[in-house]
């Protein structure tokens, strides 16, 4: 939805939350990678959401994957959670790079040892520290005003 708001001209959230999404489905299937001898999302789940939810979509299009919007400094203040186990941390942390270096307010954090879906199963310490975070990075966001698109902190000026 943030890409079709921005792509559309149409209000922004003042901050977006991402955790352990796929930022990018037209990366090949082998380039996600766990530590895990079976980790929650295998080649089969990305395979049947291609199927399913994507059958027919163009892959490289920005509103199905994020990490190819062309303008990455237009996104507001983002919060990108990843689980250090999960197959999908290396598209999401190299979107959160990418964001960053082109001028976005990107908060990224690993979770070491977590997978996919960390903020619903144990260890509750980590469910509770991402709810926190997201929790605090919502509240920065609508404290301060801050987002709505500019990806920049409010009064300055782009890069």
């Amino acid at each position: 939805m943030l890409v079709l708001a921005l792509r559309n001209g149409t209000p922004t959230p003042v901050a977006a939350s991402l955790e352990y999404g796929a930022a990018d489905f037209s990366l090949p299937d082998e380039s996600r990678t766990s530590p895990r001898k079976v980790p929650i999302i295998g080649p089969w789940l990305l395979r049947m959401i291609r199927e399913t939810y994507l059958v027919g979509a163009d892959l490289t299009d920005p509103v199905v994957s994020p990490a190819k919007y062309p303008a990455p400094g237009d996104f507001p203040s983002l919060l990108v959670l990843t689980g250090g186990l999960d197959t999908l941390r290396h598209d999401m942390r190299a979107f959160a790079e990418n964001a960053r270096a082109h001028g976005a307010r990107v908060t990224h954090h690993e979770f070491p040892g977590a997978d996919h879906a960390f903020t619903h199963y144990k260890p509750l310490a980590t469910a509770r520290t991402a709810i926190e975070m997201i929790a605090d990075h919502l509240r920065t966001a609508y404290d301060t005003g801050a987002g709505g698109g500019t990806g920049r902190e409010p009064g300055t000026e782009a890069p």
